[in-house]
């Protein structure tokens, strides 16, 4: 706000953000380059994503040490 009060001092201004969650909403496969590997790992191994296990209804399993059951996937090909 100081930057635009000092540089443009006779106007009004507005400013809208928009954080929807649902810009985040993707299949969980889904290529990600926060879930791509840094270096390659080994063979056999790459594009894997953590995913939790759902059951048939679509909520999330867990284990008996209380924590989310997650399995690794093949991360799905790109699409144009």
């Amino acid at each position: 706000m100081t930057i635009v009060s000092k540089h443009f001092p006779d106007n009004h201004h507005i400013f809208i953000f928009d954080n929807a969650t649902t810009h985040l909403k993707h299949p969980d496969d889904s290529l990600s380059a926060r879930k791509m590997p840094k270096f390659p790992p080994k063979e056999g191994t790459n594009w894997g994503v953590e995913v939790m296990v759902k059951d048939p209804f679509g909520k999330i399993t867990f284990g008996p040490d209380g924590k989310p059951r997650k399995i690794k996937v093949k991360m799905s090909d790109g699409k144009i």
